[in-house]
């Protein structure tokens, strides 16, 4: 049941007048319920009760059962309908499944805040007097003015509970301090907190979406760790996450290749001459979570890992997660000896690093020139059984499989033609293995994953690697007219509208899935603060804890011409009175198909159904007599 027809039923169910004699005193006059106004000051009565809505005669107040117990007893549009359901035994299980996960929200979106603040505070750090030993720093390392600000850097200070204080001061308490990775307890004093990083010059690392999610950290002193990064975090998971992937990904898909890096220093120094393509994998472990994200905007990807062993073990260490892949195309650019990319582009300019790349080798290929060059002769048989056969078993592309074993064959002196074989005995044990049949298979629930762990990551999708807020249970996309309401709220100024009137609107009579219900609440909240929602910092929204909320945002941002108007007001009263006729039509249509289903012959249930039609009706012609009803 959607919650439109949630709304429905307990509107038709609800008997108004009963539920208004609860708190008014009533009395028949023509034929017709009449008592005090509750929502003002009169004398004699003028309150109103009719089959489906209330009016007061002296303040023009008008609802329904929804909106009296909102507005009479202070409760929010989904607290209405759960309290509602509850008084009158009305069967609404949707409603119930969604209190845990929008608690998950609105901590998701207290996280994001509070990482918003720290970044904040950061940035504000560096750029005063007292940091200006780190902005000489970053102007060492060949880092503009402009770099340092686009770049988001900041400075923590080298105090014990600088930030705490700040993020106490903002209301943030000590378990979201903790769990975002910023702040430590004494272990004299479990009550008392410590800042996590102190003395660091800080780099923000962002979600797909550009939120700050965690931080990477260069020591400003003696620390013998000159790099760490944020602990793993509610918002953070080291290995889904991409840093730069927000700010590069474009650059990526114009250019069709993306680079990666071992660690942010290095992508950033490649983003100031100009290779915007960059981004870095937080450390030597490229994951397949992290591939995936790649394969979904680019076919090619270059590594540059720094010059020395542990670089090329990272490079290697790519082949198994590559082979899940093979849509992508992995290259490997060699860097000198004890050289890193910041090293490098330093010493030889964008040209000289885009000549590098032009060298680069495919993984494969560098993977056996790399093996070989290092095996001792008599392994090299092994070598090639028990790893270079696999690898090339994989391949599907029979000229690519034919160039690397005429390389190996070149690099070893072995016939090119006994290293076929062994390849084509490789993939005929495969498809023997795959052709097997398989006696007594086990029954579903023993093929099951074993652990929530294990669920979780079958569950996850393969093309988003962000790790998502629950979302809630009753959800359906928008429709167009909806999309343009939002966004002209988004990009509304608060003079533009009559925010009183449409926030009422919203709250009791736009039937959208309760995610967008909210935000359309949050656009008006943030108009009524006297703020252009378009002009407002997304870490700051409660609902872009939501990714398809966070989309949406970005989809608004890259349509901005299509929301230029001159007479915003005059478009957004159309626009409500076109998606309240067009949901009301759909009831009407949705409750006379129920006429035809064997379970609505009951007599008692077809005069409800009638009932809700006649008033739905009723409800259309009122709305095309006003303005936003």
């Amino acid at each position: 049941m959607s919650l439109e027809l949630v709304t429905t039923r307990i509107k038709t169910k609800v008997p108004l007048a009963s539920l208004v004699g609860e708190h008014v005193k009533l009395e028949m006059r023509s034929g017709r319920p009449v008592g005090v106004c509750p929502f003002h000051q009169e004398k004699s009565g003028s309150f109103t009760i009719f089959d489906d809505h209330y009016y007061c005669f002296g303040c023009q107040a008008r609802g329904d059962a929804i909106n009296f117990v909102r507005d009479h007893m202070g409760l929010g549009f989904t607290e209405a309908l759960r309290w509602l359901a509850s008084k009158y035994s009305i069967d609404v299980p949707e409603l119930d499944s969604n209190k845990d996960q929008l608690r998950q929200r609105d901590r998701q979106a207290s996280l994001f805040r509070l990482m918003s603040t720290a970044q904040t505070w950061f940035q504000n750090n560096l750029h005063s007097d007292r940091g200006q030993y780190g902005i000489e720093y970053l102007k060492s390392r060949g880092f503009s003015d402009e770099n340092i600000k686009a770049y988001g850097f900041g400075l923590s200070f080298d105090d014990n509970a600088g930030l705490i204080k700040v993020l106490q001061r903002h209301s943030f308490v000590s378990r979201e301090i903790i769990d975002c990775s910023l702040g430590n307890r004494s272990q004299n004093n479990e009550s008392q907190l410590y800042d996590f990083f102190r003395h660091r010059l800080m780099i923000p690392i962002a979600d797909k979406h550009g939120r700050t999610i965690a931080f990477g950290v260069r020591t400003m002193g003696d620390h013998q760790a000159k790099y760490k990064n944020s602990r793993e975090t509610p918002l953070f998971d080291k290995s889904h996450t991409i840093y730069g992937f927000h700010q590069a990904r474009d650059s990526i898909r114009k250019s069709g290749y993306g680079i990666i890096t071992e660690g942010y220093m290095d992508t950033l120094q490649l983003w100031n001459h100009g290779i915007n393509q960059s981004l870095a994998c937080l450390g030597t472990a490229l994951t397949l979570h992290q591939l995936r994200q790649l394969a979904g905007i680019t076919k090619t990807v270059y590594l540059v890992f720094d010059g020395d062993q542990a670089g090329k073990n990272a490079s290697l260490r790519t082949i198994s997660h590559a082979l899940e892949l093979p849509q992508l195309h992995i290259k490997v650019v060699r860097l000198p000896d004890k050289q890193d990319p910041d090293d490098y582009v330093r010493s030889h300019g964008a040209d000289g690093f885009r000549k590098l790349m032009d060298q680069a080798q495919d993984l494969l290929d560098f993977a056996i020139t790399e093996k070989i060059e290092t095996a001792h002769g008599l392994a090299i048989p092994e070598l090639i059984s028990s790893e270079f056969a696999p690898w090339l078993a994989s391949i599907h592309d029979k000229m690519q499989r034919l160039f690397l074993i005429n390389r190996i064959s070149s690099l070893t002196g072995l016939p090119a033609q006994g290293i076929s074989e062994a390849i084509q005995q490789k993939i005929r044990g495969i498809k023997g293995a795959q052709n097997q049949p398989v006696n007594n298979p086990p029954p579903l629930a023993a093929q099951a994953p074993q652990n929530q762990d294990q669920q979780a990551h079958l569950s996850s999708e393969a093309s988003d690697a962000d790790k998502k807020p629950m979302e809630l249970a009753v959800t359906r996309p928008l429709n167009n007219l909806e999309v343009d309401l939002l966004g002209h709220l988004f990009f509304s100024k608060p003079e533009e509208l009559d925010l009183k009137t449409l926030k009422k609107w919203i709250s009791s009579s736009l039937d959208l899935d309760e995610l967008w219900q909210s935000f359309a609440m949050e656009l008006v909240g943030k108009l009524e603060q006297n703020t252009t929602p378009d002009t407002v910092d997304k870490a700051l929204w409660v609902n872009a804890a939501v990714p398809r909320v966070m989309r949406f945002l970005e989809h608004l941002e890259k349509s901005r011409e299509a929301f230029n108007i001159e007479n915003r007001r005059a478009k957004v009263e159309t626009l409500v009175k076109s998606i309240k006729t067009k949901t009301i039509k759909k009831t009407i249509a949705t409750l006379k198909s129920q006429l035809t289903q064997p379970s609505s012959a009951q007599e008692t249930d077809s005069q409800e159904i009638l009932k809700a039609v006649i008033q739905l009706n009723q409800e259309l012609i009122a709305i095309e007599k006003s303005e936003i009803t």
